[in-house]
């Protein structure tokens, strides 16, 4: 069960609690926009839009 403290944060803003693989990832945030141990394309997207 997800509560505040061990929720997975996105950059996106996705929900991470409904992603199928969320069990084998740490959300973007956490790992610098690279949950699966490659850049996401929406995280580094969303990261350059907000240095603007």
């Amino acid at each position: 069960m997800y509560t505040e403290e061990n929720i997975m944060k996105s950059i996106c803003g996705i929900d991470c609690t409904n992603c199928e693989l969320s069990s084998t990832c740490n959300g973007c945030a956490a790992t610098g926009g690279q949950p699966f141990g490659a850049e996401c394309l929406v995280a580094h997207a969303v990261k350059k839009a907000r240095q603007r």
